[in-house]
């Protein structure tokens, strides 16, 4: 895949697979043998607002926005070149998570993303099937067998709904988040890690300027360490995030290695790279609903929707950061094709950018 990085490809691979089979609902290693809970119930929860304010160290992009923050000290271009591109980096990231920052722009001080607020829902501890479905995960790890569980195959559909402050004022497809598929599963026999699958589908985007958003959200994690309370810190993440406009995110992160041949890195792709995750074709329930290849006001090539980085008109970035190297690594292109070192994605492919970074706490290596 073209954003693979020295991360393991075997894990990669795994987790690839294991995100296929949840979002359609196979049964995966072994699956005649393998353990199924049974009814699931479908949930809905109502918020007076999505956005989150508070405790935002495990949201999706904290790390990321912490760790472009460029050193005092550069080796690898003048600082305040450094300082333009890193910014440039964090308003790529802003529209995907509807974040806010402080003044100096490197710190979350609220978001407002499926992705995020299910992520904080499941610590909680407040929903039953979230927690129905850690705890049956738990006592398959216990019993060493294989085994799933997964909303998609129960027909349970995930449903927040956020209040508007005005009760006269109509709910928009911004207010209501839909999640067709929560799968957690065990493979003691072929990966021995604890997966969580996480898919949102937007609903009633009628505009035929605009793409209804998506996201795919893969995790990994250690059966020794999970939990059935609280914040479980996956070994790795992947997935993929379309938001509107037409522009596409995706994303793997490597959170636990610490040895020098299998660094922790995260690697983020906007525009035109390819996503790592394909998507299953979902029945259309209105021909309104499919996306659009032109978003509002943007010029659009075969990779996808250009727009600007740092003063350059392009369609495809990539951003490779390094925790342990305290490197970040920057490839942007325009009209590249895939087989292309000029293209962005390309494993060959030179950066236009590169600057030293700051170290990050919840990245640190003792």
């Amino acid at each position: 895949m073209p954003l693979r990085t020295r991360t393991s490809t075997l894990m990669l691979s795994t987790l690839s697979a294991v995100l296929a089979a949840a979002l359609t609902a196979c049964g995966g290693e072994d699956s005649a043998s393998s353990s199924t809970s049974g009814k699931i119930d479908s949930v809905t929860r109502e918020f007076e607002t999505f956005r989150l304010v508070d405790d935002l160290s495990t949201t999706l992009f904290h790390d990321f926005i912490a760790g472009v923050q460029p050193a005092e000290t550069q080796t690898q271009m003048p600082p305040e070149e450094a300082m333009k591109v890193a910014r440039a980096l964090v308003e790529q990231v802003r529209p995907f998570i509807d974040a806010t920052l402080t003044t100096d722009g490197f710190e979350l001080t609220s978001v407002r993303n499926p992705l995020d607020l299910i992520h904080r829902e499941i610590a909680s501890n407040q929903v039953g099937v979230f927690n129905e479905g850690r705890a049956f995960v738990a006592d398959l790890v216990a019993e060493n067998r294989p085994g799933q569980y997964n909303t998609r195959i129960s027909n349970a559909n995930i449903q927040f709904i956020e209040i508007p402050d005005d009760p006269e004022a109509p709910v928009t497809n911004d207010n209501v988040w839909n999640y067709p598929t929560l799968s957690w599963a065990y493979a003691p026999d072929s990966s021995n890690r604890v997966s969580r699958v996480i898919q949102y589908l937007g609903y009633g985007y009628t505009d035929p300027a605009l793409q209804a958003p998506s996201i795919i959200d893969g995790r990994q994690y250690r059966p020794g360490t999970f939990a059935i309370e609280g914040y479980n810190r996956p070994i790795e993440t992947l997935g993929s995030i379309a938001i509107p406009s037409g522009r596409q995110l995706s994303y793997q992160q490597d959170m636990e290695s610490q040895n020098s041949t299998d660094p922790q890195i995260d690697v983020f792709g906007w525009g035109g790279v390819r996503p790592l995750v394909e998507e299953p074709e979902e029945d259309a329930t209105d021909e309104n609903e499919s996306p659009t290849d032109e978003p509002p006001g943007g010029v659009v090539g075969e990779n996808g929707p250009r727009f600007d980085f740092n003063g350059e008109e392009i369609d495809c970035l990539r951003v490779v950061l390094n925790y342990r190297t305290q490197l970040v690594k920057i490839y942007t292109s325009l009209e590249q094709t895939s087989d292309s070192v000029a293209w962005c994605g390309h494993e060959d492919a030179t950066p236009t950018y590169q600057y030293d970074t700051k170290a990050v706490a919840s990245r640190r290596f003792e």
